[in-house]
């Protein structure tokens, strides 16, 4: 039940599948858009039903359009309400730059005629009777349905998989990434709010990986790398965002630590780790760290202990 206290997404969530139901079902090919109570609302014709979306046109994302494009919607036009006079005058223009040629966008000029059987709002969503009685038919919808948990960029990305889209006009979201050093010490996989990096262990190796469809730009990844092996590289592509494919950022050959057992990088058959390196060469602290004598020294001090 969708009540007072609902997220936007999650009313949005109830509301657009029921109307790509509708729309495959009767076969619609072009529909108008309108903002949420706008005056005088235009209620559709057969040719092109009205939908009057929750909330204002400007804030419709783009992922909502890709799938209204999977229940077989050509053609869209827009018919912005008060709400959109502080905003973008061409909406449609908008759209376009960001989906190109996915869709064919059009205008109205005269608002459609009423007609309560070819209109559809957040509080009428048209139902035919073998719909209502649970009798229509239950092949597999060809728009997915997104996790409830997911955002705008997630949903994009799953939408324009969908659609078999490779590639649109609207920058894609995250960034490439690469590695130089890496440690395999986890605290970018931790990092990162929409896990989009993992150590993957295989055998002896532990592969760094970064997924592009899941990468949001954020970063967080690059300023808390504790030794600064993660850079990057530039955007990212449609091409590999749409892939799925994860990209190995770094391989490196592991070793088990005789002592604590833990897992670290080797190149030379070192049987301990650094830390238990460190604590078996100076068991008591009382040695300062090569980095700290480096830091002293610089500053004139000529015998650090």
């Amino acid at each position: 039940m969708v009540g007072p206290g609902t997220t936007r997404q999650r009313r949005d969530d109830h509301f657009f599948p029921a109307v790509q139901r509708w729309l495959s079902r009767n076969e619609v090919r072009s529909v108008a858009l309108t903002c949420h109570a706008a005056p005088s609302l235009p209620l559709g014709s057969k040719q092109r039903p009205a939908i009057e979306i929750p909330g204002c046109l400007q804030d419709l994302p783009l992922y909502r359009l890709v799938d209204l494009h999977l229940t077989g919607v050509q053609d869209i036009a827009a018919l912005p309400g008060e709400c959109c006079s502080e905003a973008d005058p061409d909406i449609l223009a908008s759209w376009q730059s960001r989906l190109g040629e996915l869709l064919q966008w059009s205008t109205v000029d005269a608002k459609p005629a009423r007609n309560w059987n070819w209109s559809i709002s957040p509080t009428r969503i048209p139902v035919d009777r073998r719909g209502l009685l649970g009798l229509g038919r239950q092949s597999q919808s060809p728009w997915p349905i997104h996790d409830a948990d997911s955002d705008e960029e997630a949903r994009l990305v799953t939408s324009l998989r969908a659609a078999g889209v490779t590639v649109i006009e609207e920058p894609p979201p995250g960034l490439a990434l690469l590695a130089s050093g890496c440690t395999a010490c986890g605290v970018c996989v931790a990092a990162c709010p929409h896990d989009a990096l993992a150590l993957h262990v295989d055998g002896s190796q532990t592969a760094l990986q970064h997924q592009p469809g899941v990468c949001q730009g954020e970063q967080q990844c690059v300023a808390l790398c504790p030794v600064d092996a993660l850079s990057i590289e530039g955007p990212q592509t449609w091409p590999a965002v749409l892939d799925g494919s994860p990209r190995v950022l770094a391989t490196l050959e592991m070793s088990v630590c005789e002592r604590c057992k833990v897992r670290f990088p080797t190149s030379s058959g070192q049987r301990w780790c650094e830390t238990c390196r460190i604590r078996r060469s100076d068991p008591f602290g009382s040695h300062l760290p090569d980095a700290a004598i480096k830091l002293l020294r610089a500053r004139g001090h000529d015998h650090p202990q």
